[in-house]
């Protein structure tokens, strides 16, 4: 019977081997858990998310073939929620997304999902894009954004566990009807395509952290054509990126 095997390891350095028990000490998130084998890295099981100064907890729930499985706990400042989870699959493409949202097939869209008249998620993903095509991407995607009325716009360049590199920023524009609508988006590569995926919330209230978890929760769940894309998602780089929109 194949246990897997159990790790110990802090987000920002992934030093992973096939025995079990390893430890890896630095200064930001500790992880907890066990892969379904030392090859696939698959999580699997119950994992605990670590303060690595404080040792607080600040997540924990059980994954299921990689995805998050039923409700999950997350803690932030003095106060803690639940989340219940689903995974959405669909041709080698799934994510993970609240078991209280409702997702519908769109057209254009590669997952598209509600939580109400308020909340949303999709992800869009171009094809035939060759590996450094990414930059030219997010630059045209601004473009796109600077035709409405924007407002709040921030982006940063991100490095996930050494080699992914994630754009991710937040902004704030104006609908055909005047209606205020915030975003949150991450646009990746993986292999000849390009990802993007965007979180938004309509109406004047502004982006709360627990908009900001969520969409980071479905994000980093995605797989693609059944491989885990991000394995443990952590940051060893962080660029703030110069929005110039011409």
């Amino acid at each position: 019977m194949n246990r897997g095997f159990y790790f110990f390891i802090t987000i920002s350095i992934i030093i992973i081997s096939c025995k079990r028990n390893d430890r890896v000490v630095n200064d930001l998130v500790s992880v907890s858990g066990e892969f379904n084998n030392s090859q696939d890295l698959i999580k699997t099981g119950l994992w605990h998310y670590f303060d690595s100064k404080s040792g607080d907890t600040l997540k924990f729930g059980n994954y299921k073939h990689g995805h998050k499985h039923k409700m999950w706990t997350y803690f932030y400042g003095s106060g803690s929620y639940k989340i219940e989870w689903d995974t959405y699959n669909n041709s080698g493409f799934s994510v993970d997304y609240p078991s209280t949202w409702k997702t519908t097939d769109k057209e254009g869209f590669l997952f598209y999902s509600l939580k109400d008249s308020v909340y949303g998620y999709n992800v869009t993903h171009v094809g035939g894009k060759d590996e450094n095509e990414l930059e030219t991407y997010l630059k045209d995607f601004l473009k796109r954004v600077n035709k409405f009325n924007v407002n709040d716009i921030s982006f940063k360049k991100e490095i996930l566990q050494d080699s992914i590199i994630l754009y991710n920023g937040s902004f704030t524009y104006k609908n055909k009807k005047g209606i205020s609508i915030s975003c949150i988006s991450s646009i990746f590569q993986k292999d000849n395509y390009i990802y993007d995926c965007t979180y938004f919330k309509r109406g004047s209230s502004n982006l709360e952290k627990k908009d900001f978890l969520i969409e980071k929760e479905m994000t980093t769940s995605i797989f693609i054509e059944d491989e885990q894309l991000f394995i443990v998602p952590y940051i060893t780089k962080s660029t703030q990126l110069e929005i110039n929109f011409n």
